[in-house]
């Protein structure tokens, strides 16, 4: 038996297994065609590299998994924080970008109430989520739910454009 060739088999098989592996797990982030939306406004703001732009924000869909507090801290370290959802249009762009993932935002429970991290009181006629025993939000598959501070995620940094 040649075991130079073998190895060179063996090797061959487990790189295209553990590249298709990774193709398959990031082709929804991208060739996912996002619905079209209409009378949406972007500003002719720029943001930087890997951030994308709707209306007047930038947003960094992260690739590293932290817990909540982690995250947040995170996004200080681009001067911006957690996103923070103020409308219909926001909420759906934040959902076609996030259909494969779930995400952190910027909502949190605090001392019995819902609020944002610049501050503001949760709006709830912009979205409803199931209101579980946990104190974190999230978003990704298509809706929003509370989650596990603790656990890992990925999250998405918001700052002005």
């Amino acid at each position: 038996m040649n075991w130079n060739l073998m190895i060179q088999v063996v090797t061959t098989v487990i790189l295209k297994v553990i590249t298709s592996s990774l193709f398959l797990i990031y082709y929804p982030q991208i060739f996912y065609a996002p619905v079209q939306q209409e009378n949406i406004e972007v500003t002719p703001k720029e943001c930087p590299v890997r951030w994308q732009i709707f209306k007047a924000k930038c947003y960094l869909f992260t690739t590293a998994s932290q817990n909540w507090e982690d995250s947040q801290n995170n996004c200080a370290q681009f001067s911006s924080h957690l996103t923070v959802i103020d409308s219909k249009e926001e909420l759906m762009f934040l959902k076609n970008k996030t259909m494969s993932e779930r995400y952190f935002i910027g909502l949190t429970k605090k001392d019995g109430n819902w609020i944002w991290t610049d501050n503001t009181a949760f709006d709830p006629t912009i979205f409803h989520f199931n209101k579980r025993d946990v104190q974190c939000v999230g978003i990704g598959f298509n809706s929003v739910d509370s989650v596990s501070c603790s656990i890992r995620h990925r999250s998405i940094c918001e700052k002005n454009a």
